[in-house]
C-alpha cells in the first residue's frame, strides 16, 4: 500500500494514502496503562497473591489531513481496517516508537475550507514478543 510522507509524520494500513501531522503533545495524544489483574484469595476470603497479564499501552491519536487541497483532505478521510499495523520510527517519546494496532472508535471530521481531523485508538502490548504476534500477519 503506497505511504505518502509529508510532514511530521504518516499513516499506512488503508487502500490509498493520505498525509497526517502527528502532534505528540497533552493536547492531541492521550495514553492509558492498562494492566488484567488477577486476585487470588485465601480460604478466608482474605487477597493472597496477584497476577498481572496483558501489560498494555492505549492511545487515543488525534491527527490532521493534508492535502494540496480541500478536496485531496477530504479524498484521504478513510477509516483503518481492523487491527491494522501502525509503525512509528522518529518519535521524541521513545514508547512510541514500535508497532500499534488500530483498536476502532475511529472518527473523521471533514470541514469546509479547512484542514480535516482524524482520531482513532490504538494498543501495544508492553511484552515485545506479544506485540509481534498481533502486530505480525500469520504465514
Amino acid at each position: 500500500m503506497p505511504t505518502t510522507k509529508r510532514g511530521k509524520a504518516s499513516v499506512s494500513g488503508i487502500a490509498g494514502s493520505f498525509d497526517v501531522i502527528l502532534y505528540p503533545v497533552a493536547q492531541s495524544m492521550r495514553f492509558s496503562h492498562k494492566i488484567d489483574l488477577k486476585v487470588v484469595q485465601d480460604n478466608q476470603g482474605d487477597d493472597a497473591a496477584w497476577k498481572w497479564n496483558n501489560e498494555q499501552i492505549e492511545g487515543d491519536w488525534m491527527m490532521k489531513l493534508l492535502g494540496d487541497t480541500n478536496a485531496h483532505a477530504k479524498a484521504g478521510g478513510a477509516f483503518l481496517a481492523p487491527g491494522a499495523v501502525i509503525t512509528v520510527s522518529g518519535a521524541d517519546l521513545t514508547f512510541l516508537n514500535t508497532t500499534w494496532n488500530y483498536m476502532g472508535d475511529g472518527t473523521i471530521d471533514l470541514k469546509n475550507d479547512d484542514v480535516g481531523d482524524i482520531a482513532f485508538k490504538v494498543r501495544r502490548y508492553v511484552d515485545n514478543t506479544q506485540n509481534t504476534a498481533f502486530s505480525t500477519a500469520p504465514s
